[in-house]
């Protein structure tokens, strides 16, 4: 690729389980844009679960989100990048407290957060997971987060549309913790599915969700990204005995499914002391698991595509110019 210009740029993605830094060189040519992963590194905060509780974040998790977050911008400028892009998603949108939370980190940092809507953060996420495929063929994209779930489509790498399921993995903990020993195999069963439902409707609002995807969905490449989805590639990988390359993966989804199930007959201490996962990793793997198994089971799709390209990789492409009501906080 003949090169015309290069930088070092650094996104910085607040989510509801962790804080998550990519750097990396971006090389702008007549033929696109050349992404080179420098590094990455990433703090646990898990304020999802604070905010799923109490729908506020509290003093001492802005304190330590303060912490984490100035550990993240020292580690960017040291390596080249002056002024990271920081992005902020749900429990920025969702707390009572968001102001307040917004105004003490920026103080914390003097550095500003943009915070994402929920179309940027589905488009965005898009484009940095579409960006590992070639071609012109359709794609969904399922992002299984801490406080939210997004499902977006579009072909050719553009984002098309999404649809936003309104819960993520803190809130299957939360019940999980509620409910006797493990969940007991209830991944497909739709009340449990249907407990999470914040309305209290008792209605199925994942399949009525899923009802607004586009006609043909099973014709659309499946890609998965997010922890759950690269943590279940990891584990099918050293159940396998394969190397530890999870990057990119194909999964069958019987296998996702039977992989599922047996995870779920496993203690929180068997799965991060045998599993090649960290502690904060194995406690939201299984209700991870719970609302992607789910998702793939209603579309009916027998093989989805693991890409640790996310959200930060959809900042980096996109130089940290947010377009048109990608922004919450504009």
């Amino acid at each position: 690729m003949s090169r015309t210009k290069i930088d070092i740029l650094a996104c910085i993605d607040l989510g509801s389980s962790y804080f998550r830094l990519l750097q990396a060189e971006i090389a702008e040519s007549e033929n696109g844009v050349e992404i080179k992963p420098l590094f990455e590194e990433v703090r646990y905060i898990g304020w999802g679960d604070e905010l799923e509780k109490t729908r506020i974040v509290s003093q001492d998790r802005m304190r330590i989100a303060a912490g984490f977050l100035n550990e993240l911008v020292d580690l960017s400028i040291h390596a080249g990048c002056a002024r990271p892009v920081l992005v902020g998603t749900n429990v920025f949108r969702k707390a009572d407290n968001s102001d307040e939370l917004l105004s003490y980190l920026q103080r914390s940092l003097s550095l500003h957060i943009d915070i994402l809507s929920e179309m940027g953060e589905a488009a965005l996420g898009f484009l940095g997971a579409s960006s590992v495929l070639d071609g012109e063929e359709k794609v969904l994209l399922i992002d299984i987060g801490g406080t939210s779930t997004e499902v977006a489509w579009g072909k050719g790498g553009s984002f098309d549309d999404y649809i936003e399921i309104p819960f993520g993995t803190h809130r299957v903990a939360l019940i999980q913790r509620a409910g006797p020993g493990t969940l007991g195999g209830r991944f497909l069963k739709r009340n449990f599915i249907n407990s999470l439902d914040p309305t209290g409707s008792g209605g199925d609002l994942l399949n009525s969700k899923l009802s607004s995807l586009p006609l043909g969905v099973e014709n659309f490449k499946i890609v998965a990204t997010g922890g759950t989805a690269v943590s279940s590639a990891l584990i099918l990988r050293f159940m396998k005995r394969m190397p530890n390359v999870a990057a990119n993966d194909h999964i069958i989804t019987e296998e996702l499914l039977l992989m599922a199930r047996r995870l779920d007959r496993l203690s929180l201490r068997e799965l991060y002391r045998f599993l090649p996962v960290t502690e904060q990793r194995a406690r939201l793997l299984i209700p991870g698991l719970i609302l992607l198994t789910s998702i793939i089971s209603s579309l009916g799709v027998s093989k989805i595509k693991v890409t640790p390209r996310d959200l930060r990789w959809g900042v980096l492409i996109s130089g940290g110019k947010f377009e048109g009501g990608y922004l919450f906080n504009e």
